[in-house]
């Protein structure tokens, strides 16, 4: 919904779906080893701990992140369209789920999540922050819209790209003061 809420008055219906598409295909991929693509703490084997793999995670998914808007810009400027939002999309997912509850700041997932984690998990993240009184709803709607208007700015050109979209010391999500203001009621 964020991208839609965001992004129909910039880009066409057929971008939106390519955007929307791009999250289905990353969140197909569940595995541990991959949970930085979700802003999630992998952990993969008993033993592991988060206070050495958080930082790890965090490092991958800023290079997700980058090489998939690096790919968007790319792809972008040589005219490659639907590669260019396809790429745009999966860039956008972590971003995104890095302000759910479920994955700040992250969480850890485990290869022996339980069934029933898994659907509190997956029941919690389709909760969309809709609430325009409840003080965490607000903040976790704004970050959420902020996330994806600041990844679409830079994909754009309208904003540089930073060295690091994330806090490496509270391992949150570090947007732009002027992203925090999104409110599309």
């Amino acid at each position: 919904m964020a991208i839609e809420n965001v992004l129909s008055n910039q880009v066409s219906p057929g971008f939106i779906a390519i955007l929307q598409n791009a999250q289905t295909v990353v969140d197909l991929d569940q595995q541990p080893t991959n949970s930085f693509e979700h802003s999630m703490t992998g952990i993969a084997a008993a033993g592991q701990t988060t206070n050495i793999e958080t930082p790890i995670y965090l490092l991958e998914t800023e290079e997700f992140i980058h090489t998939n808007l690096a790919n968007a810009i790319r792809e972008r400027e040589a005219g490659d369209t639907t590669n260019a939002f396809a790429s745009l999309g999966k860039a956008i997912h972590p971003l995104e789920d890095a302000t759910s509850p479920e994955h700040k700041p992250f969480q850890p997932w485990s290869y022996n999540e339980s069934f029933w984690a898994e659907v509190y998990h997956v029941y919690h993240e389709h909760l969309y922050p809709d609430s325009t009184t409840d003080t965490n709803q607000v903040e976790e709607r704004a970050q959420l819209e902020g996330s994806v208007q600041y990844a679409y700015d830079i994909f754009m050109g309208k904003t540089n790209m930073p060295v690091q979209f994330f806090n490496h010391t509270n391992f949150l999500l570090d947007l732009p003061p002027a992203y925090l203001q999104r409110t599309n009621q």
